[in-house]
């Protein structure tokens, strides 16, 4: 009887080189591969955003959210019907790259906020009476500011006649895209964040957008609804409200962990 004869270290050692070589060669592809799965269903999030807008101003009379408070035009989400407003029946609140909100159920925030964290979780009732949804309002984009129907100037001192107001929009102008904060109000010389850790501390400003959450870009949605990627530096050449004037960053402006995206 032929005696069977197994492997040798020097085959095994082959074989488990080829296999690393292989893994070298095709993680860096499969990663790439996920990425672009988690932007392209970012981007069918905000298109699907775009058709609940549309929905709420054909059902009041043409126009959009004047905000929980229309003084300030702040927390539009709780003008929406009630099962849009929660995080949880509603998945559409969350980026595929920003699924975690800042604050656990118990209401306790998490140790460290990144970009790829939510903004959120709210719960009670607001100081004006609005109930918030039982499980809370959290969420990984941002409302462009200057579509709500406020009664004073915006929270950016703009007067409320630069606002946009009414929807759809035109194709150039930002509606929703990823950011830390519920709206925003950008202006042309709102800085960007002098790391990515500081997205945070912009509140309503241009750098709660300016995050790494699509390799050097964020989704956008525009007033005509379709939505694209848009690099870092390309939010400042954006239409946010009437008369917005592009080029308010120049290029020795822009922090080191910026330099080396796309310019405009």
């Amino acid at each position: 009887m032929k005696d069977r004869r197994g492997f040798t270290l020097i085959e095994l050692l082959v074989v488990i080189s080829i296999i690393a070589l292989l893994l070298a060669i095709f993680m860096p592809v499969l990663s790439k591969a996920r990425q672009h799965a988690r932007t392209t269903k970012c981007l069918a999030n905000l298109r699907q955003w775009n058709i609940h807008l549309v929905a709420y101003v054909n059902d009041n009379d043409g126009r959009f959210f004047t905000g929980a408070w229309p003084d300030r035009g702040t927390w539009w989400p709780l003008q929406l019907p009630k099962k849009l407003q929660s995080y949880k029946e509603n998945k559409l609140w969350l980026c595929p790259e920003a699924t975690k909100p800042i604050f656990e159920e118990d209401g306790f925030a998490i140790p460290k906020w990144g970009f790829h964290n939510a903004w959120g979780i709210y719960r009670g009732v607001a100081e004006n009476g609005y109930p918030y949804p039982a499980d809370g309002v959290a969420g990984s984009y941002a409302l462009n500011g200057y579509f709500l129907r406020t009664t004073r100037p915006f929270a950016s001192g703009v007067p409320k006649e630069q606002g946009w107001r009414d929807y759809p929009a035109g194709g150039g102008i930002p509606v929703m895209l990823d950011a830390t904060n519920i709206q925003l109000w950008p202006l042309p010389s709102d800085e960007p964040p002098g790391n990515e850790e500081e997205a945070w501390k912009c509140e309503t400003k241009m750098g709660s957008a300016c995050i790494d959450r699509h390799g050097g870009s964020v989704c956008v949605l525009f007033g005509d609804g379709h939505a694209e990627k848009i690099g870092l530096k390309g939010l400042w050449t954006l239409q946010w409200l009437k008369g917005f004037g592009a080029g308010g960053v120049q290029p020795q402006d822009w922090p080191e962990w910026m330099r080396g995206y796309r310019d405009y």
